[in-house]
């Protein structure tokens, strides 16, 4: 992970401390320091950062209130997050649902192509298919 981060150009990637992960590999991170927040979604290597800088008194708040809102359907890719738990069954902590062959391969987005996978290794393979690039959506809080 820390190597697709490096190879993206954001602004020190090392400070990033993962706090969350979805089932089909999104990831939450959070940034030492500053409070800033960077959601990765692994399936098509796109990442969406928010630029803050929270008094580091309210760090421990802004997590408590990421996890109070998270709204579980944004995490749900494709409405298949039910139907991959009833087919392929729960996953293990060190499991994400991925699909085989991967969708930057040109692997269809449906459960028949859908696989538990370890997280770790499928993320690893998925930052070597496709540069981790910004989706492109203005950053809120400097609006």
């Amino acid at each position: 992970m820390r190597c697709w981060l490096s190879e993206s150009g954001i602004p020190h990637p090392e400070t990033y401390h993962v706090i969350a992960r979805g089932a089909f590999g999104d990831i939450y991170m959070w940034q030492q320091g500053t409070g800033s927040w960077l959601t990765v979604n692994a399936v098509y290597a796109r990442y969406m950062r928010t630029t803050r800088h929270i008094p580091a008194e309210r760090f421990d708040d802004e997590i408590k209130i990421f996890f109070a809102s998270f709204d579980h359907a944004s995490n749900d890719f494709d409405d298949l997050f039910e139907k991959s738990m009833t087919v392929l069954g729960p996953l293990e902590p060190d499991e994400m649902y991925g699909f085989v062959p991967a969708l930057a391969l040109g692997g269809p987005a449906d459960l028949k192509h859908l696989q538990k996978v370890k997280t770790i290794e499928h993320l690893t393979f998925l930052s070597q298919l496709a540069p981790l690039t910004d989706w492109g959506f203005p950053d809120l809080d400097s609006l």
